[in-house]
């Protein structure tokens, strides 16, 4: 009975002798035919039908050996193809087994839903502009427009829900009237690289496109479905009222491939500085006339934020006196 390892041992012999076979009979006609077949036997010379199948058989001999040839090659390159094919799949098997393997199993799942990507974010383009208003110091406003890419990854078409929200303004009810410092959505469309958008809103339009939440915070959402490699601009634009000391985060639903941020804000009134919670390191900036431009190189991962955060300058910062608290003595702590 043969063993597995003298079946590895016959399929490693099986092509080389297959080759030699090949060859073997591909050259017959170089060294046999009917005139070499009738001189090494004379009495074929007599048999006229005899010499034909003769000189047949070695024209099919030679065929035969282009055949084997030919056979082989394509074997061979099946085999590498297969070979290749099952250790992709291995691979595949194997990695989300090392990723975290030292983990518990829950979180080890929470890692791995990373890299089911569906969309990506190739592009992030966050523009903030920050005016001082003329009839309230202390109050802020702040315009964003924020014009991103979404780049559908997977094959298969899916839906893809682009939200946008802003917070509530927390504002002093004795700056202005009621309502006339509320956060708004200004702004928010989709549209595919090349054709019609697939929704546009302002908010001058007559439809009511963003929902006020129970928080006060103003929400848009819309569900689309993305076809497979496409690619889609999406804009939103909203404004909002803050104190002079706040800091605004913005999260992704989205892995962010690469993010530009640019901020324009009074810099004789106001110091402003771009943060990234997750990570300790320092972000590559260029100051302008009118602000600062942020470059984020790296990737930003759904859940994430950018944090801007800006505060008065120190001469522009109330005097706060604190009170004096005198330490006691040795003695009259004794006491």
């Amino acid at each position: 009975m043969p063993t597995a390892n003298s079946t590895g041992k016959f399929s490693r012999l099986s092509v080389p002798i297959a080759v030699l076979i090949g060859v073997l009979f591909v050259s017959t006609p170089l060294w046999l035919s009917e005139s070499s077949a009738s001189s090494l036997i004379p009495a074929l010379s007599n048999h006229t039908l005899i010499l034909w199948c003769v000189g047949k058989l070695i024209d099919l001999l030679g065929k035969v050996g282009d055949a084997v040839l030919i056979a082989v090659l394509i074997a061979l390159l099946v085999d590498r193809a297969s070979k290749g094919e099952l250790v992709e799949r291995v691979v595949q098997a194997a990695s989300p087994k090392l990723i975290g393997r030292h983990l518990p199993d829950v979180l080890q799942e929470t890692l791995l839903s990373y890299f089911e990507i569906d969309f990506i974010r190739p592009e992030w383009e966050i523009e903030y502009e920050i005016a001082r208003l003329a009839d309230h110091p202390k109050v802020l406003r702040v315009t964003s427009r924020v014009k991103g890419v979404i780049k559908k990854c997977s094959p298969a078409n899916k839906d893809f829900t682009f939200v946008t929200s802003v917070d509530p303004s927390f504002v002093d009810p004795s700056v202005g009237e009621a309502g006339a410092y509320n956060s708004q959505i200004l702004h928010v469309s989709m549209a595919p690289e090349f054709g019609q958008p697939i929704f546009e809103h302002n908010m001058t339009s007559a439809d009511s496109f963003s929902k006020i939440q129970s928080d006060g915070s103003v929400l848009f959402e819309n569900r689309v479905t993305l076809t497979a490699g496409g690619r889609y601009t999406t804009v939103s634009e909203s404004v909002e009222y803050r104190p002079t000391a706040y800091f605004l985060p913005l999260f992704t639903v989205t892995t962010v491939v690469r993010a530009t941020v640019r901020i324009r804000y009074p810099k004789d009134l106001l110091e402003v500085s771009l943060q990234l919670p997750v990570r300790d390191e320092s972000l590559p900036h260029e100051n302008t006339l009118a602000g600062t431009e942020w470059e984020i190189r790296s990737p930003i991962l759904p859940g994430q934020c950018i944090l801007a955060v800006w505060n008065p300058k120190l001469s522009d910062k109330p005097s706060v006196e604190l009170p004096q608290r005198s330490v006691p003595t040795l003695e009259e702590a004794r006491l």
